[in-house]
Parts: structure tokens; C-alpha cells; sequence
């Protein structure tokens, strides 16, 4: 625990990008859906100082780092998304409040039905090898 200049509690700090980023997600049928690509914060207009960033949610799914890629980059990603099936790659945004436990991977209390989450995984299955005898 640290305490923090001008506080009277003391309060734990979690680097949570360093936790977080790049796990597996876990459905809450403990079935794979994904990786946390990204977190959304909210940051107060005006003066940064004056209230805390909240964290809102997850980002994952096709795209989910287009910010890396730059324009040439998202629009190669896109393109070879579009190849294999889906018509509208766009990132998934997952509530926080769906967020059950953090360990090995993220685990969800969601089903991955519930959201377009396994967009990827279902167009590649289905494009790959849903014509394969016994698929």
C-alpha cells in the first residue's frame, strides 16, 4: 500500500494496463472469446487534475488496436478482415461492470453470444472450415 500527497487513507495502486492488456477472455461458461486489446477510460474535460480517470471498459475484437496500425495499417487490417467474412470489422467494447475476475485471463460474467465478442473466431470457422468433412 503507498499513500498518496494529500490523502489520509492509505490506498493500493494496480498498474492495470501492465495486468490486463493482452489477456485471454473467459465467457462466463468459462469458454474462450478474445484478448483485452485496449482499455476505455473516461477523462473529465477541463482540468485533467480535478477528477480521477474512469475506467469504463474493455476493448477487444477485430481491429481492437487500430490505433497502432496507422492509416495504411487499418486499412490492409480491414481489407483482410473483409476477406475472410466480416463485412464491418469494428472492436468490441465490453462494460466493466461485466468484468467478474481478473487472474490468468479476464473472466466475464457475460456469455460470448451475448456480443459480437467472437466475431473473428466465427468468421474464420465458418469462411476455413465449416466445408471440411466432419467440421
Amino acid at each position: 500500500m503507498s499513500q498518496t500527497a494529500g490523502s489520509r487513507a492509505a490506498t493500493t495502486r494496480i498498474e492495470l494496463a501492465k495486468h490486463i492488456l493482452d489477456k485471454g477472455l473467459v465467457d462466463r461458461d468459462n469458454l474462450r472469446c478474445g484478448n483485452v486489446d485496449d482499455l476505455v477510460l473516461e477523462v473529465a474535460d477541463g482540468d485533467p487534475g480535478a477528477h480521477e480517470p474512469e475506467l469504463l471498459g474493455l476493448i477487444s475484437g477485430p481491429l481492437g488496436l487500430v490505433s497502432t496500425y496507422g492509416r495504411i495499417g487499418t486499412i490492409v487490417m480491414r481489407a483482410l478482415y473483409q476477406l475472410i467474412g466480416i463485412a464491418d470489422p469494428h472492436p468490441v467494447e465490453i462494460g466493466w461492470r461485466h468484468v467478474r475476475q481478473i487472474d490468468a485471463v479476464v473472466r466475464l460474467d457475460i456469455s460470448r453470444d451475448d456480443c459480437d465478442i467472437n466475431a473473428l473466431a466465427d468468421a474464420v470457422r465458418e469462411r476455413l472450415f465449416a466445408h471440411l468433412p466432419g467440421a
